[in-house]
């Protein structure tokens, strides 16, 4: 593959990002994300589903099923950690972005678990030029905490097509901010 692509992989929260190929516009996108999945399975498909696509770019979001399954915190980011690192290994100059989980309302109960994996790959991704954290809950959430729980469909978890307009726009910025590598 000459043009390298940009691969989406994670769960039904970025299967569903019906306009992530304008996150980079000019680059070939291919969204392989699977409803449900976990960062167990992702483990297991990074060699045959990943790999072989040789991406230049890696949008990554993952963990949010495996809490609902109710995984450990510290077995999520391990798996979490060893999938990019073998990203990595295997193709060194791919520049990957870990997206936080989100805050979705019918996680509540789950929240301090999501934060304390967002905070764990934010220090991750600082010790690592070739890793970015791409915090997105603030799409979800004003300066003072409150959620906009308009931007999840009826099961409070999916986004409308509203918080994916607002997804995209968000990540562009963010994108645009960051130089495209670490000091």
């Amino acid at each position: 593959m000459t043009n390298r692509p940009v691969v989406v992989m994670g769960s039904s929260v970025f299967e569903q990002w019906f306009n992530v190929q304008d996150v980079f516009p000019y680059d070939t996108t291919i969204n392989i994300a699977v409803p449900g999945s976990t960062t167990r399975a992702w483990k297991t498909w990074l060699a045959h589903r990943v790999l072989p696509l040789n991406p230049k770019t890696v949008l990554f979001y993952a963990g949010s099923n495996d809490l609902v399954l109710s995984c450990p915190v510290d077995d999520i980011l391990q798996r979490t950690c060893q999938i990019l690192q073998t990203l990595h290994a295997t193709i060194p100059d791919c520049r990957a972005y870990y997206f936080s989980i989100i805050r979705a309302p019918q996680k509540e109960p789950l929240w301090d678990q999501v934060n304390q994996i967002n905070q764990a790959m934010q220090t991750y991704a600082t010790q690592h030029h070739w890793l970015e954290f791409v915090d997105i809950n603030p799409v979800f959430f004003d300066d003072n905490g409150q959620g906009n729980t308009e931007l999840f469909i009826e099961d409070q978890l999916h986004l409308t097509t509203a918080a994916y307009g607002k997804l995209l726009e968000y990540t562009q910025q963010q994108f645009a901010k960051s130089s495209p590598e670490k000091s």
